[in-house]
């Protein structure tokens, strides 16, 4: 799990993808919490930008918006971690997903 993060914190600081996001070609679905207050870069932004730095569930509107066939699933009253703090739940909405 330790390492798993470490790759993704480095590749939201390295490797910026939102430029690829329209050349999706698959069906897309974002399942996030929706109570996810986490802002990626928020405290190294310059303090007359830190406004414009988006959450989580703010980020996952505007990639939808970008990405062919993409579904947003909002978990309700859920955090950053959906899947670790319901784990039944998130599961269910993940097969869900890839059902349809």
């Amino acid at each position: 799990m330790r390492d798993a993060q470490a790759r993704l914190s480095d590749m939201i600081q390295t490797q910026p993808v939102a430029a690829e996001l329209p050349r999706l070609a698959m069906p897309v679905r974002l399942i996030i919490g929706d109570r996810d207050l986490t802002a990626f870069r928020a405290n190294r932004a310059a303090p007359d930008r830190r406004a414009q730095v988006q959450t989580v569930p703010q980020a996952a509107v505007t990639a939808a918006r970008r990405i062919p066939d993409a579904r947003l699933i909002r978990l309700e009253g859920l955090g950053h971690a959906p899947q670790v703090e319901a784990p039944a739940r998130f599961l269910q909405t993940l097969e869900a997903a890839i059902a349809s």
